[in-house]
């Protein structure tokens, strides 16, 4: 047999054998393999997809599932003949004379048709390479499609949906020495949000030049230099240099135009020197190549198996490039999209992720809405917890003072809103 003329993997035994076990006991086994993730589209013999489809349908319906009544109705609606007849229906009626294994076989039947999934993808995406693309939009139709595909079959895995082992979880956080949440290195933050939650959202609003990047980088100091934090910061519009630039200033308390215009004093060079020494392992590592959401993802699950990493900063997500020609001229369609796979990779590995985003133009710096985020409607409903930076009051006209920030909690499912307010020092952009 050549290699083009090979059956694609399956389990027809298998399929038949779940099939069996719904038709003889439809109330305990059509919803387990509703539950476990089987639908038609995983069986393999297209007769075996139509009984499915039809067992389901007539279960979910509250009607009584018998071999009499499947055989009259599928003879009804012209279904039966795909099956093979009321033969093939019988044969499927008593070919498991006990239903112990049907989580195994219904695993085996999934386990096909996720590898014919991957075929079909594999097959799909070599035909659209000779087609010549661009490699940017070839490359990220295969980290979409390999992510997609990696979530169906870590969500196909075996999954404990009972209320003990969830009573279970909720015990070893409870009796775990620390909580759940990350302190983002702010007291008054923490005592609100709790800090950032391993699989959830924060979303960080803001006008131009009211402080998102030193938010974030101070966000990421907190977590990485002075708590030891693996943390992942992607920057889409500065530049590496500049990011350490500013790390720098905030960890050494020093002017950041002093750092970038090379005016240093020999004692600052010498303190720069020994913070470099003393950091220079903390676990922070930033991206400064601008990619599109697809390909973060793809980068975040590299760095994971190198490094456990624990929060992922990103900024900002209006500006992420499309990753596929659809989304170029729909801001809210790349939005969603990007949001979604950022979203599910790293509730996938339990990281906590940050997203900075810019708010519009009508927001009145010293009363921030949430409703002014940029397509809020997608980032609104993603977020768990969104932080909006404001002015408290009139900044000083001295842009060297330092100065209070507003600091709205305007979403927040782990508790209430509130405004709170933090230290901003413009000199070395750090909020403390």
């Amino acid at each position: 047999m050549t290699e083009d003329t090979k059956q694609p993997p399956n389990a027809i035994g298998p399929e038949k054998s779940v099939l069996s076990s719904i038709l003889q006991d439809p109330v305990e086994y059509a919803p387990r393999a509703v539950e476990m993730g089987l639908t038609p589209q995983a069986f393999y013999h297209p007769g075996h997809a139509v009984l499915f489809s039809a067992l389901v349908d007539r279960q979910a319906r509250g009607g009584t599932i018998e071999l009499v009544g499947m055989t009259d109705d599928m003879m009804k609606d012209g279904t039966l003949e795909r099956l093979g007849g009321p033969a093939a229906l019988a044969e499927i009626y008593t070919y498991a004379p006990t239903s112990a294994h049907f989580a195994e076989h219904a695993k085996a039947v999934l386990d096909c048709a996720l590898i014919r999934a991957i075929i079909r993808f594999g097959t799909r995406i070599v035909s659209e390479a000779y087609q010549t693309p661009e490699v940017s939009d070839i490359v990220s139709r295969v980290e979409l499609g390999a992510l997609t595909l990696g979530k169906d079959a870590q969500d196909r895995s075996g999954y404990d949906y009972s209320l003990k082992t969830a009573y279970r979880e909720l015990l070893q956080l409870l009796e775990s020495d620390k909580g759940e949440g990350i302190p983002t290195g702010w007291p008054a933050v923490d005592q609100v949000t709790g800090g950032l939650h391993p699989g959830e959202v924060m979303v960080v609003g803001a006008r131009p030049a009211m402080g998102k990047t030193s938010f974030a980088m101070s966000l990421a100091e907190n977590l990485a230099l002075h708590q030891g934090v693996p943390t992942a910061l992607f920057a889409v519009e500065g530049k590496r240099t500049y990011l350490t630039t500013r790390l720098t200033a905030m960890a050494c308390h020093l002017p950041a135009k002093r750092i970038r215009d090379k005016t240093l004093n020999r004692g600052d060079i010498l303190k720069i020197k020994a913070k470099m020494k003393d950091t220079k392992q903390a676990p922070l590592f930033m991206d400064d190549r601008i990619s599109n959401a697809v390909e973060i993802a793809a980068k975040i699950r590299r760095m994971h198996q190198q490094t456990p990493i624990k929060v992922v900063l990103i900024d900002y997500i209006q500006k992420l490039p499309a990753a596929l020609p659809d989304e170029r001229s729909n801001l809210r369609l790349r939005i969603i999209n990007a949001t979604d796979v950022l979203h599910q990779t790293c509730k996938a590995l339990d990281i906590a992720l940050v997203l900075l985003a810019q708010l519009g133009r009508d927001t009145k710096e010293t009363d921030p809405q949430v409703s002014s985020l940029k397509e809020s409607g997608s980032l609104e409903q993603d977020a768990d917890t969104i932080i909006l930076l404001g002015r408290k009051g009139e900044d000083p006209d001295d842009p060297n003072t330092p100065r209070e920030k507003l600091i709205r909690i305007g979403k927040n499912r782990h508790g209430p809103c509130a405004d709170l307010t933090l230290q901003f020092n413009p000199p070395t952009t750090r909020f403390y």
